[in-house]
């Protein structure tokens, strides 16, 4: 089948991989369900709780604006790996090691791990209060449900280097989000229309002007929380030239999406949402169905989002994915997910939620993409040069004698937005929760 590629279980008995490296095995068909998948999980059904801080007038208008900027800043990800073009330049870190050295990497990696095992410890907290939702046994029931995450997604973890086995995931994943989100968009519609309009609660300008734009910017862009699985993909892709135009169509269509998801959610239920549309769902047979396919979602999301951070440790560690080493690093890391999700009630997932978008997410959406695309070129004609120099670092704010250019003028445009989103929404972040 077009889904299927000729060594998807045939991996078995080969050859191990070396310590993150990816086996080239997946077609372009199941790179797209990679790409969507990351940028489509268990943030999208939350949307409709972002619109209060800007609106429904401005709000859309924020997300089409970022939503823009992540899609060039994905592709600026992307070209400055192809511009490099070495087959130890294929992570995100060791592209950030190449062009501004080992401090940056660090960086990186310390973003990625918080972002990416942050969005695991965000899925842990949504499922347990979907479960929650549905059936409470008692009032420790938030410990078995996440409990159950660990026992679930452990096991398929330890297979996060072969893309091409994860893609029959991303596969039914895929279908299980598409199912909940038109499910819980048609119920919206029919909630605006039994109310004959928009819930009374909804506000056109917004509550919290215009520190709230900042935190509307910060959430709009943790949702599309994708970036860091480009690299792999791409590098696991068998059809690269195909994988630009691909990761464009497959974006704008998730930005329109979310445009119209997260505005209906919230004309539907105003601020009345405080967690995800899931669950103010019916407890009805189609509510339930609802919500057993955004757990499956979820389960089969979280495996992808743990990949891109654990390819760098696997690195670090020098270590192949399933030796014992490896496989202790993967327990080690899960477990650790499981007792930040066991310390933590399931309501505050919101407060997690923010802080990836605020800090970890901007540096690796915005600021690094940018920085490293506007230096790539003279790190490539100068590979011997000390990246830890004043002239190095002079050469990213001078431009080597071309200090106006277009990419230089959108690269400052968004170093800007990054730091603005960082300093104000990390204020109105503390806040709002804890002020």
């Amino acid at each position: 089948m077009w889904w299927m590629d000729e060594d998807d279980m045939s991996s078995v008995g080969r050859k191990e991989t070396q310590a993150g490296e990816l086996r080239e095995n997946t077609s372009i068909f199941k790179s797209a369900f990679h790409v969507f998948k990351a940028n489509v999980g268990t943030g999208v059904f939350m949307l409709p709780t972002f619109y209060k801080d800007s609106g429904y007038i401005l709000a859309p208008i924020l997300g089409v604006v970022i939503g823009l900027i992540v899609v060039d800043c994905t592709h600026n990800l992307l070209n400055t790996k192809t511009r490099i073009n070495r087959r130890d330049c294929t992570t995100y870190s060791q592209i950030a090691h190449y062009v501004f050295g080992p401090a940056m990497a660090w960086f990186l990696f310390i973003a990625l791990c918080l972002t990416q095992f942050g969005f695991c410890l965000m899925y842990s907290q949504l499922a347990s209060a979907t479960m929650d939702n549905m059936l409470e046994f008692n009032t420790k029931s938030h410990y078995l449900w996440v409990s159950l995450v660990l026992l679930i997604c452990f096991p398929m973890t330890c297979y996060s280097d072969n893309l091409s086995l994860l893609g029959i995931g991303s596969l039914i994943a895929t279908i299980c989000v598409f199912y909940a989100l038109i499910s819980c968009l048609v119920q919206s519609l029919m909630t605006i229309h039994a109310n004959g309009g928009m819930s009374k609660t909804c506000n056109a300008k917004g509550t919290n002007i215009p520190v709230g734009y900042f935190n509307t910017l910060a959430n709009n862009m943790m949702v599309l929380e994708g970036i860091a699985v480009v690299l792999p993909v791409h590098a696991a892709c068998t059809q690269k030239r195909l994988m630009s135009p691909m990761i464009t169509i497959v974006l704008i269509c998730v930005i329109a999406w979310y445009l119209i998801f997260g505005l209906i959610g919230y004309l539907a239920y105003g601020t009345t949402l405080t967690e995800s549309l899931v669950n103010v769902m019916d407890l009805s047979a189609w509510g339930i169905s609802i919500r057993v396919f955004f757990l499956l979602n979820i389960i089969l999301s979280y495996p992808l989002q743990f990949m891109s951070a654990q390819q760098l440790i696997d690195v670090i560690a020098k270590c192949k994915p399933r030796s014992w080493v490896g496989l202790g690093i993967r327990l080690l890391i899960n477990l650790i997910i499981w007792a930040l999700a066991m310390a933590m009630p399931s309501s505050a997932v919101n407060i997690v939620v923010a802080f990836i978008g605020a800090l970890p997410s901007c540096c690796m959406v915005l600021l690094i993409p940018t920085m490293v695309r506007l230096q790539v070129d003279y790190a490539c004609e100068h590979p011997d040069e000390p990246r830890g120099s004043w002239h190095y670092w002079k050469m990213l704010f001078t431009g080597n004698g071309k200090p106006c250019t277009f990419l230089r003028a959108r690269g400052l445009v968004y170093f800007i937005i990054g730091i603005l989103i960082m300093v104000i929404g990390t204020y109105a972040i503390v806040l709002e929760y804890f002020v």
